[in-house]
C-alpha cells in the first residue's frame, strides 16, 4: 500500500497537483514499510519537494532535516 500512495504522490507532483500530492505523500508516510519497497528516506525527500513547491518552508525544512538524520536501511547481507 505504501508504494502505491508514494507513486501516486510522485505523479501528482509531476502534474502540479500539489495539494493532492501532499495528501498522498502524507498517507504514504503514515503507512508501515512492510515490504521494504519505499523507505522512509524516499518519502521524506518527496515531502520536502512538495512542501517547497507549496511554499511551506518550515515543513520542507523539517523533512529535509529528517532526511539528513535518518540512516539508510541496512540489508541483511551487508552487516
Amino acid at each position: 500500500m505504501r508504494a502505491a500512495w508514494y507513486e501516486r504522490a510522485k505523479l501528482n507532483l509531476r502534474m502540479k497537483n500539489y495539494q493532492q500530492a501532499r495528501s498522498d505523500a502524507e498517507t504514504a508516510a503514515s503507512l508501515p514499510d512492510q515490504g521494504g519497497i519505499i523507505i522512509d528516506l524516499q518519502v521524506y525527500s518527496l515531502l520536502e519537494q512538495i512542501y517547497r513547491r507549496l511554499g511551506e518552508t518550515a515543513l520542507a525544512d523539517k523533512y529535509a532535516q529528517l532526511s539528513r538524520e535518518t540512516p539508510p536501511p541496512v540489508r541483511k547481507g551487508d552487516r
